[in-house]
């Protein structure tokens, strides 16, 4: 499978999740995108911050519960890649969380945890803020702005981020 078989089924899973997110509360599509994510080696762990109220979330189409307790770490901390993503309508990323100073008691909690790279994108529906995209791996240096682009989708749709080149592990 080459590198735009996974872009074109997780571009038509994120006009899943608009439509769903704009018509019902149901996660089943929330869920098939991380699974995506996942299946297509795009991520070890993946999950959805759901905005609800002004510092309010929750965590949605988790692939696993290691991303519902690492997600629930930065709500309760208050720092974090997907809290960053979501209040400075950011792409943030961290190539090792264990040594990222931007979240010094979350970062190396992560990375007890065992995730060391990680990515957060900033959703909208409908020109709403609705929440991130979470992705997690275990091995550090898998996230880098060298390694990724960022394109900014208009508010309509959701961000994504494709990988223009081959992530390496260290």
């Amino acid at each position: 499978m080459d590198r735009t078989d996974p872009q074109r089924l997780i571009e038509s899973l994120i006009e899943d999740v608009r439509r769903a997110t704009n018509t019902s509360p149901d996660d089943g599509p929330l869920s098939a995108l991380t699974r995506a994510l996942v299946g297509t080696a795009m991520a070890d762990h993946a999950g959805i911050t759901e905005r609800q109220g002004r510092d309010a979330f929750t965590t949605v189409g988790a692939t696993d519960p290691a991303v519902t307790e690492l997600d629930r770490l930065q709500y309760t901390l208050d720092e974090g890649p997907c809290v960053e993503a979501v209040y400075h309508d950011a792409v943030t990323t961290s190539s090792d969380v264990a040594d990222d100073r931007r979240w010094p008691r979350w970062g190396p909690q992560a990375a007890q945890l065992g995730i060391r790279s990680v990515l957060s994108v900033h959703l909208f529906t409908s020109g709403h803020s609705f929440g991130a995209l979470n992705m997690y791996r275990t091995t550090p240096h898998c996230y880098t702005p060298r390694t990724w682009n960022w394109p900014r989708w208009p508010a309509r749709r959701p961000p994504c981020c494709w990988p223009t080149t081959a992530t390496t592990s260290t």
